[in-house]
Order: C-alpha cells, then sequence, then structure tokens
C-alpha cells in the first residue's frame, strides 16, 4: 500500500489474457499470474484495474511479490522465462525457466501502463529474480532467491547453491 493505492498479488491466477483489465474468460494457462489495483475513493476503496502480464507464460506466477511506491507499481513474476539482462529485453526468449523479471507500471493519464520490463543483471534459468520486491522513492530491491554465486561482486558465479542475493 502506498496513501490511496493498495495492489493485490494473485500469483496462481490462470486466466489467458495479457496486459491492462484484460478480458480472462478462458482460465487454462496455469499459473500465469495477475495483480489487482485498488484505489481509495473518499473513505471506500475501489477496484481500479486488474493487469496481467503483457506477455503472459505458464509458471509465470506473476503477482508473487508487489510493491507500491512513488506513483509506481511493481510486480514480481519469479517464475518468467526470458533470458534478456536489464531493461526492457525480448520478453519472448524462453529458454531460462524461472529466471523471473519484474514489470513496472505507472498511471499516466488516469490509466495504469506497463513503463519498464526488468531483467536481472546476470540472468541464468532458475534463479528466480523478482522473488520480492521492495520500493521507495528512487530505489528498488528485487530478491533473487535461488541465485547460485558465492561472490557479492560475482554474479555469475556458482557453487552455492540458491544462495540469493538482493539487486538494487
Amino acid at each position: 500500500t502506498d496513501g490511496d493505492v493498495i495492489v493485490v498479488g494473485i500469483p496462481n491466477d490462470d486466466s489467458c489474457g495479457a496486459g491492462v483489465d484484460p478480458r480472462d474468460d478462458e482460465a487454462s494457462c496455469s499459473t500465469t499470474g495477475a495483480v489487482e489495483i485498488l484505489e481509495r475513493d473518499g473513505a471506500e476503496w475501489r477496484r481500479a484495474v486488474r493487469i496481467k502480464a503483457d506477455f503472459p507464460g505458464t509458471l509465470d506466477v506473476f503477482g508473487s511479490a508487489v510493491a507500491v511506491a512513488a506513483g509506481g507499481v511493481y510486480v514480481g513474476a519469479p517464475g518468467e522465462a526470458s533470458c534478456g539482462t536489464g531493461a526492457n529485453e525480448d520478453p519472448d526468449d524462453d529458454g531460462c525457466p524461472r529466471a523471473g523479471a519484474v514489470f513496472a507500471y505507472e498511471k499516466r493519464a488516469g490509466t495504469w501502463a506497463l513503463v519498464d520490463f526488468r531483467k536481472a543483471s546476470f540472468v541464468q534459468a532458475g534463479q528466480r529474480f523478482g522473488a520480492a520486491v521492495a520500493a521507495t522513492g528512487d530505489r528498488l530491491w528485487v530478491g533473487v532467491s535461488a541465485d547460485g554465486s558465492c561472490e557479492a561482486d560475482d554474479p555469475a558465479g556458482t557453487g552455492c547453491f540458491e544462495s540469493g542475493r538482493v539487486e538494487i
């Protein structure tokens, strides 16, 4: 929650829709995930929007972790499978199962929209980037729960089974 916004993650959602307020009349896409954003309207809370990943995939578990800060909503999808690193990489490259991703949304002209798709600085299958997210002002902390590096300054390292790390 952040003032007048609450985000609720629904990582086990099985609907097949994509994007903001998708058509969700088919429930055969196992654990793609979703989030609902609630906004305060006076003393009442109302559902503002339902969001699915713009490119949902089976087992993405979009909504496993959520954070709200400075007008932005951040959604972890630790099962997302693309292999790119950094910002706005090709989401359709599904060669890294459970590598994970974080999606950032902002409200622009009264509508919630995707503004960033973020991957880890080093991507490996199974590392689960986005298993936890926290945000304040201009910082976003992202948990990489199954990272296997033993060195804090070498995310490409191996040898420490699921030691985990945090990227800022």
